[in-house]
């Protein structure tokens, strides 16, 4: 997974005409050209959907394990950002929820993550930039759980809001600030 820089200085008078995480080495603007780009790990496999915390200061990214197929269980992974200087080599990085290979006893249990189309929304840090909120699949259902990035191994609860079980699936649409859009 590489991640442009969140602030780049530009190549010209012109905008940048691609930034992000499609952005391609063949663009025009900064991105290809003056962007500083950053390996986060040399040993993660299929590293997708970078996104950063609102204070700029982390960078959360999915990892799937190294021979996964499609939809499979994701880890979590949290980069700090260097803020004083640009980023250079590989970013030291945290996994904050790691693959699950069985998943605990009973319904309640975390079975792992398990991301509807692989890939992050566009905003899922909340404004403390300390939590991630996100849609997982839970057994038969998608769910949405917050992560506390600062704890070891993630504390992921579910956000079940008092539905009942045959409810439905939530799908999280965006976060902003503190302010979840979701639907059932």
């Amino acid at each position: 997974c590489y991640a442009p820089s969140p602030s780049f200085a530009s190549a010209g008078d012109t905008p940048p005409s691609v930034q992000g995480s499609r952005a391609s080495s063949t663009s025009r603007g900064p991105v290809g050209a003056a962007a500083t780009v950053v390996l986060t790990s040399p040993e993660d496999w299929s590293a997708r959907s970078p996104r950063f915390s609102p204070d700029g200061a982390q960078l959360a990214f999915v990892v799937s394990a190294d021979s996964a197929a499609h939809f499979s269980c994701s880890k979590l992974c949290v980069a700090k950002w260097p803020q004083d200087t640009a980023p250079s080599g590989v970013l030291p990085r945290t996994v904050v929820v790691d693959i699950v290979q069985t998943p605990g006893g009973g319904d309640g249990s975390f079975p792992g993550l398990f991301l509807a189309s692989e890939q992050l929304p566009a905003r899922v840090w909340l404004s403390d930039s300390r939590r991630i909120i996100l849609h997982t699949d839970w057994r038969c259902q998608r769910e949405l759980v917050i992560v506390d990035t600062s704890v070891q191994g993630g504390n992921v609860q579910r956000l079940d809001a008092g539905k009942g079980s045959g409810e439905g699936s939530w799908v999280l649409h965006d976060v902003r600030g503190d302010h979840v859009l979701a639907s059932r």
